[in-house]
Parts: C-alpha cells; structure tokens; sequence
C-alpha cells in the first residue's frame, strides 16, 4: 500500500503513504485476529514515565575493561553514520542543489557525542542519528526543519500519555515490519547515492562491497564463528561494528595506496597562480598528457584558485547555483570551471572551504 500511494498518489497524498499503509494494514489484521487492542484499553490517558537511576559505578574492573573495546567500536560507527546521516538529509531535503553545508554535520556528530554522555550519565540507552526520517524525507518529499521541530514535540508528548503509547504498541509486528522494509529500501538507495556521489571507482567499489559483505557475513555467523576468541564475539557479532571495522582499515589501505607525491601549502592568494602552475606542470609532464590537455589543467586549477580566494574575501559565490540563461560577469569563473572540469564539488566546513576539481586528459565532449 506504501508503494502503491508514494507511485501513484498525488502530491498531497503521498505525503500520507506511510500512515495509510499503517492503517491499511491494522484493519486487514482486525479480522485475523492478530490486531489486539486490549492493552489501549487498559491504558490510562495521562501518566508519568516509570524510571529509576541506577546510580553511577566507577569500579573500573575486568567486566569493565571487557565490554570498553566494543562500546569504543560501536560510538564510533554511531559517529560515522551521523556525519553519513547529515550529509544524507540535506541532499534529499532541499529544493536546489548546493554545495553540502558542513558545518550542520559537525554540529550533528557533536550533539550525537553530547547525546550519548549524557544517556550515559542518566543510566538510559544510547542516542543515535536514526536514518529512518531520511526515507521518510524522500518518501514524502518534506523535508522542513519546523516538521522535525513537531515531530520532536509529539514524540515528548507521548511520554505522558500512556494510551497513545499503547496504541503504537498494539500495532502488529508484520504491518510494522513491511513498513520497515519500505523504509529500509529507501534508506538503502540513499546509502548508493551517498557513496556514489564522488564516483564509485574500484578501490571505493571494494571497500564497499567487502564491508557490507563481512558485515553480514558475521552478523550471521557464517565466517569461521567457532575459531574467533571469545573476546572479539562482542565486536564482530554486531554487523555494523564489524562493517564499520572492515571500511575504515580499507580505507585506509586505499589512502595509503593513492597519496601523490604532487603537493603543496600556498597562501590564498591571488599571488600563489605561478607556484601552482608548476605543480600542475609537473604533475601532467608525469602522467604524458598532451598540450590541450594540460592547458585545461591550467585554467580549471586557476579558476579553483580565485574561487576559493573570493569565498575566503566574503563573496558568496556557489558552484552550484549556475544555471541562469544570462549569467552575471562574477558567475563567469564558476562557469568555465565547470565546463573545463569533468567534476567539481564544494563542501563548506566551520571555516574551510573544500574544492575538488578532477579534469580529464581526453578531448572535451
């Protein structure tokens, strides 16, 4: 019903997709008998949360030292899927293309890592960016701030009122799993875009194929379980922390792998044009590119270079943002660089700007 309504329903409608297949799915199971509302009855419509603080044990022993190496691994794997998360969201939530702002994801990873000391110190469970509002991002096509901003004041609200919660409980396992899937499925077509997006080459090909595979693979126990210590059980039986392992140690393989000798500091500054001449000189004598090839280097890396010299001086120029019939005289840099560039792509940090420019030794198109 969820993808029936989100393919075929209009744009209103499809904004309901999720709810009606919840509903849709509640009312056939009312006859089958597997939709027990007994325990909504039973409710009372306001109450407090049931908690108790279990107190704080500084007792730094074995049990301790045991459960550290997992509870390491997996807090940051939670980091790296909240910096994916924030990249994610804003790539299915706005209108027009832009650049990724980073300042977002580095204030998400933060209040992530604030998130999980406090649940800590209170003795509840852990907080994680849950990847779920993605797909629903971009099943629904809403992606509005004030949307999460009431979504987050409901989910408070339910807290107090114990019959709403036992009305989401009451809410068969098989309608919730197949609203899950759909989720899930989403999710997983955003996961190939993410990793897609700077182009899948094979080394990035096999970092993320491997990880997944070794991720499912122990999750399931089906690499040799009978022969890993027992002290590795609580790392790779969880297929995340076990994926997550495998993708930064190959990662790193691969840096290692693709370093360049071709390097270089210079000061963001009009001025450093005849430094980086050289270096783009000798980086394309060493690859055997032809004339037109590397004067196409040279003009793609000077206009990187004045670009990010004007961000730096205060002018708000996106990459982006190009694609009027009359461009301005200040959009005429950008412009040539995207057309001299097989790639380009703007990433904004607290105070970084980050410009990749790949160009290409073949004739342009």
């Amino acid at each position: 019903v969820i993808v029936a309504v989100s393919l075929y329903g209009s744009g209103q409608l499809r904004l309901w997709a999720p709810l009606i297949g919840i509903a849709v799915g509640c009312a056939v199971a009312w006859p089958t008998g597997i939709l027990d509302v007994s325990e909504v009855s039973k409710a009372s419509w306001f109450g407090l949360p049931t908690a108790r603080w279990p107190g704080l044990d500084l007792s730094f022993d074995h049990r301790f030292l045991g459960l550290l190496p997992a509870f390491v691994i997996v807090t940051i794997i939670g980091a790296i899927e909240t910096y994916g998360d924030g990249i994610a969201i804003q790539r299915v939530s706005r209108r027009d293309s832009a650049p990724v702002d980073f300042k977002a994801v580095q204030g998400a990873v933060n209040v992530d890592g604030l998130g999980n000391l406090l649940a800590g110190l209170i003795g509840t469970l852990p907080n994680t960016t849950y990847a779920t509002s993605i797909s629903v991002a971009d099943l629904t096509r809403v992606g509005a701030r004030r949307v999460a901003i009431y979504g987050g004041a409901l989910i408070l609200c339910v807290a107090f009122f114990p019959k709403i919660s036992a009305l989401l409980r009451a809410v068969p396992e098989a309608v919730a799993g197949a609203y899950v899937l759909v989720l899930i499925t989403l999710l997983f077509g955003q996961g190939l875009r993410l990793v897609s997006a700077g182009g899948l080459s094979y080394e990035n090909g096999l970092v993320v194929c491997l990880s997944f595979w070794l991720g499912v693979g122990f999750q399931n126990q089906m690499i040799f379980p009978e022969h890993l210590p027992g002290w590795s059980r609580s790392l790779l039986d969880n297929g995340m922390a076990a994926g997550g392992i495998s993708a930064v140690l190959l990662t790193f393989l691969v840096s290692l792998r693709q370093r360049s000798g071709h390097r270089a500091i210079l000061e963001p500054s009009v001025g450093s044009l005849p430094r980086m001449r050289e270096l783009l000189d000798e980086a394309a004598a060493a690859a055997g590119w032809d004339a037109p090839a590397v004067h196409r280097l040279q003009l793609a890396g000077e206009e990187a270079l004045i670009f990010l010299v004007e961000r730096q001086a205060g002018h708000d120029k996106q990459l982006s943002a190009l694609h009027e019939a009359q461009p301005t005289p200040a959009e005429a840099g950008p412009r040539i660089l995207r057309h001299m560039a097989k790639e380009v792509r703007h990433e904004q940090y607290h105070d970084l700007d980050s410009l990749t420019v790949v160009v290409d030794s073949r004739p342009l198109a």
